[in-house]
């Protein structure tokens, strides 16, 4: 019953503004995109654009059933394609379908809260009352982009996840895969698999970590992410400061660890030099420096640090709202102490990966 007072206070907001927004602001009949990235996943179902067509099979799939799909034979076709995807009819089907998934998020984001603290469900209803009222995810649910479905499907594998290790189920273990493929397809994040890491055994923490305390295993693990935030960044490359990778040795605790560890830190640059050249990787890391709209991601340059370091507290605050953010430090010291589950929480890695990746 509260699960479903939740998804009605966070469906009305992102499903009004997505029917009336756009209507009506050249003329009383015209229809105006609120993001130029709407329904690009259509366009890339029916081979018009190069992106992930999950989410516009989906969308296709809905209108034909409605009877507003596309023709026949435009398939390839780029401008016949954006036509169709772009017309008021499938944007309002589009739009429609992220705040669906935009709402239900709200619910799965309660629900795994009270996977994770069982025992405080104020938790889980205070989280999803926060996003479900935060202006920063209502506006994403109102846009036919694949955002809000891409989020959608993000936290449903979560879920799965954290129902499979809190539960012991094995059931949940098997599908999980199945949940997996959504959630990268949808926009290529590829940072789910890291949720997998709630499975690994105990003693395989102990042995990698031997010799490390809390303080240390945090300096490695942001010294990790400096160490590729460097062999991405462009300015780094062009000015082939590559041997002062070595100063990621130094943090490394040599004498406390087991042997066999050695070669493996040793390792951890030239793997992660190695893993950045790849080049589907390197276009989503250092990026190119020029686009269709001037200069692009990679330019940025040595600015990405202030850009970044920026970035992630302003969209924590922008996005969670004030009120949210003021209950990080609590959430931390929950974490912290171990309560509930503390596995289970070992799921949510994948959203750590991404801040550091950020």
């Amino acid at each position: 019953m509260y699960l479903l007072v939740l998804f009605l206070l966070a469906l009305l907001p992102r499903l009004y503004s997505a029917q009336t927004l756009g209507w009506g602001w050249d003329s009383p009949e015209s229809f105006t995109l609120v993001n130029f990235d709407e329904a690009g996943s259509c366009r890339a179902a029916l081979g018009g654009f190069d992106y992930s067509t999950f989410i516009g099979r989906q969308t296709i799939a809905i209108a034909n059933v409605l009877g507003q799909g596309p023709d026949s034979g435009i398939a390839g076709n780029p401008r016949a394609v954006k036509a169709f995807c772009h017309n008021a009819n499938h944007i309002l089907i589009a739009r429609t379908y992220s705040a669906v998934t935009g709402a239900l998020t709200v619910v799965l984001v309660a629900v795994i809260a009270l996977l994770l603290v069982p025992l405080q469900p104020g938790i889980a209803w205070t989280a999803g009352a926060l996003l479900a009222l935060s202006g920063f995810h209502i506006s994403e649910s109102h846009s036919g982009t694949v955002d809000a479905p891409s989020v959608f499907f993000i936290y449903l594998f979560l879920v799965v996840m954290a129902f499979a290790v809190s539960r012991g189920s094995r059931w949940g273990l098997r599908c999980s895969p199945l949940f997996l493929v959504a959630a990268i397809w949808t926009k290529y994040w590829v940072f789910a698999v890291f949720a997998y890491v709630a499975y690994i055994p105990l003693w395989v923490w102990r042995y990698v970590t031997s010799g490390m305390g809390r303080w240390r295993i945090t300096v490695i693990a942001l010294a990790t992410m400096v160490l590729f935030a460097m062999l991405t960044n462009s300015a780094f490359q062009e000015a082939q400061l590559y041997p002062l990778l070595a100063a990621y040795y130094l943090v490394i605790p040599w004498r406390q660890m087991q042997r066999p560890m050695v070669l493996v830190w040793l390792l951890v640059p030239v793997l992660a030099y190695g893993v950045c050249q790849i080049d589907i990787i390197a276009s989503y890391t250092t990026g190119g420096t020029s686009g269709s709209f001037g200069t692009s991601y990679g330019a940025i340059g040595w600015n990405k640090w202030l850009r970044n370091l920026v970035n992630v507290p302003a969209l924590l605050l922008v996005g969670l709202g004030l009120p949210a953010c003021l209950f990080i430090p609590a959430g931390i010291r929950v974490i912290a102490r171990g309560e509930g589950n503390v596995r289970a929480w070992l799921c949510l890695t994948p959203l750590l990966v991404f801040v550091l990746f950020m």
